[in-house]
């Protein structure tokens, strides 16, 4: 994953350094979404000079790149993760604690395709996200 992410980046003009690879390998290792300030405290055991604002470039410029997303927009909190190697997913937000929950449907998947065809497309990127309260017992 570091090595994909030093390529593209290295396509683009930008300068690849050991602290943007430790982000890279915080995101890959987790295999769930995290926000910023999860992966800097994560960060900081490998890098102790490692700043938040170096962490926050890292993300924005691995989103630029493809290696990462934001799944979830307009949650409290930005979470990240990365964008290829998983399987096609949805995300669940609860709306009251903004803890987020991933799933994954085939019959969804289905209908998406299904609905995609019919229009005249071929999905190639999916987001799906419900906002949510729990229902009461």
């Amino acid at each position: 994953m570091v090595a994909e992410a030093k390529c593209r980046a290295a396509t683009r003009g930008e300068r690849w350094t050991e602290q943007r690879s430790v982000v890279v390998r915080i995101l890959a290792a987790s295999g769930q979404h995290q926000g910023a300030n999860d992966i800097y405290l994560a960060a900081r055991i490998h890098d102790p000079h490692i700043g938040l604002a170096t962490v926050y470039r890292t993300l924005g410029l691995l989103v630029t790149l493809g290696i990462a997303k934001r799944p979830v927009q307009g949650s409290r909190y930005a979470r990240y993760e990365l964008s290829f190697g998983r399987t096609r997913h949805g995300h669940l937000l609860d709306a009251d604690t903004g803890s987020m929950v991933e799933f994954t449907d085939p019959e969804l998947d289905r209908l998406h395709n299904t609905i995609a065809r019919r229009l005249g497309y071929r999905i190639i990127e999916h987001r799906l996200v419900l906002i949510g309260r729990r229902a009461e017992a």
